[in-house]
């Protein structure tokens, strides 16, 4: 009786065991080649060689923690800077939370920027713990370059020109993690119907949030003047609430009716009146809503399109 056969082992594992043995102690050698461990002091070696374990998978569910902390100041970039371009008040009366919360935001940007430089990516099937490797792959990665110029400091420029929290945009170039954020959850969840309407909800709320914005500021460069305007803001109007929710009333009324709105009156005469910028602002916005609406009917058709068509094959 042969040894496999007293011990209960396949005899085709038993015959491949001295080779598995010998890559995996190969791999272990390579992997601590790999290791940055060149010091003379034992303490460093030890927290270098940590570092060198401490990689972020992708489909760990740090990562997916981490996402869902640094999409909450993606979305406060998103949201918050054009409102307080627009609706002074907003900004005027909460100057010091805002400067903290912009703060706190570049913050967790710069943080994101290390997590990035330790997630690991799959080389042959094999996760990649070389910290070189690491970081040459994240640094020419178009990621890289997004995750740079979005925190271009443009917020020096308000020392000269006064407060104006838009020049904050590059900050949105940090959305593409918010993708990455809605896939892992679309993945994870048992429910995706329900996240993909959820999602979709929140896209058309901050398309009118922003339309809301524009629309206010264009009441405001044209004086408040006209019927179509936002009311000059005086005594109940000159409250802030009831600017904001008076122009999303607009902005989701012109994304959703099309129309029974009343026509611009009046030109931007800061422009010389050479064009009726009204006029073209509402088209644009009427353009923009046929679009958009074009767009939710074509995913829901392409959507019933394939449930038919698995059906029909089942």
């Amino acid at each position: 009786m042969t040894r496999h056969q007293a011990y209960g082992e396949d005899p085709l594992i038993a015959y491949f065991r001295p080779f598995l043995v010998s890559s995996k102690r190969n791999l272990r050698t390579n992997f601590e080649k790999d290791e940055p461990i060149k010091s003379r002091y034992i303490f460093i070696r030890r927290i270098l060689r940590s570092c060198n374990y401490f990689v972020i998978s992708t489909d760990e569910s740090l990562l997916f923690y981490w996402l869902i902390v640094l999409n909450i100041f993606v979305l406060y970039n998103l949201w918050f800077p054009i409102a307080r371009q627009a609706f002074e008040p907003l900004q005027r009366d909460y100057t010091h939370i805002w400067t903290f919360a912009d703060y706190l935001a570049d913050t967790i940007y710069f943080l994101d920027i290390g997590i990035q430089f330790r997630t690991g990516y799959l080389q042959q099937g094999l996760l990649v713990y070389n910290h070189h490797k690491l970081a040459m792959h994240y640094i020419r990665s178009p990621r890289f370059i997004c995750d740079i110029a979005s925190l271009t400091p443009l917020d020096l420029l308000q020392t000269k020109f006064g407060s104006l929290p838009i020049l904050r945009f590059p900050r949105f170039l940090k959305i593409y993690r918010t993708f990455q954020l809605y896939y892992l959850q679309e993945s994870r969840t048992v429910y995706p119907n329900t996240y993909r309407v959820l999602n979709l909800f929140h896209i058309l709320l901050l398309l009118g949030h922003w339309l809301a914005a524009f629309y206010f500021m264009v009441s405001k460069a044209e004086g408040f003047v006209g019927y179509w305007s936002y009311p000059k803001p005086v005594g109940n109007f000159s409250q802030l609430a009831k600017m904001y929710l008076r122009c999303l009333y607009w902005s989701t009324l012109t994304l959703t009716t099309i129309g029974d709105l009343p026509p611009p009156e009046t030109n931007w005469q800061w422009l010389k009146n050479f064009t009726n910028k009204r006029y073209a602002f509402l088209i644009s916005v009427h353009l923009f809503a046929v679009f958009v609406i074009a767009i939710i009917v074509g995913k829901k058709i392409y959507f019933y399109y394939e449930v038919f068509f698995c059906i029909y094959y089942y």
